[in-house]
């Protein structure tokens, strides 16, 4: 109703002093709530922000890392497969190498023993026509050197031989009777 009776001498409240005191109070608390919250957003804005500069950062450094990495690699491996292919290529030298090795070593032992073989049956002719050439010398003394009168009286002549000749004198001696020879 509109009229509130207040007695004369009574102490009176002043509501409306009062509620524009609370909301004074209020509003303050709500401008010192609000500007903690806006400084610490700020604050934590700003280092937010910092912290995201820094990622960033360390982002292109290791970008460029991987990068660099990533070039090595690609040198590296075109390095490692032109080292192959030489090492490939040796391989296959180093094998046709030791074919050829084996196939002359072949070679020299088949053309080795025929020289051996050759040598031997060189040897075995030279021992006989060497054994011939002393029975037709010897043989030969007995006849050009002593006469039919050496041989009846068993006499012993001196000869010797000079550029494949019998001559009757010399350091060799040879029988008459019997036609054995000494020092030849």
């Amino acid at each position: 109703m509109g009229y509130e009776f207040r007695p004369p001498g009574a102490s009176s409240i002043d509501l409306k002093k009062i509620g524009i005191g609370l909301v004074a109070v209020l509003f303050i608390f709500v401008l010192y709530s609000v500007g903690t919250v806006v400084t610490g957003y700020t604050s934590y804005s700003g280092k937010l922000e910092d912290e995201l500069n820094s990622t960033k950062e360390d982002l292109r450094i290791i970008s460029a890392a991987r990068e660099e990495c990533a070039q090595s690699l690609i040198d590296k491996s075109a390095a490692y497969s032109e080292c192959s292919g030489k090492l490939q290529s040796s391989e296959q030298a180093a094998d046709k190498c030791e074919t050829d090795l084996s196939s002359l070593r072949a070679s020299s032992e088949s053309s080795l023993n025929e020289c051996r073989t050759e040598l031997n049956s060189l040897k075995t002719n030279q021992s006989s026509l060497s054994a011939g050439y002393k029975n037709l010398v010897k043989n030969s003394v007995k006849a050009i050197c002593c006469t039919l009168s050496d041989v009846e009286s068993a006499s012993a002549k001196q000869w010797r031989i000079d550029s494949d000749k019998i001559f009757c004198s010399g350091n060799f001696t040879v029988n008459c009777a019997t036609g054995e020879t000494s020092g030849f």
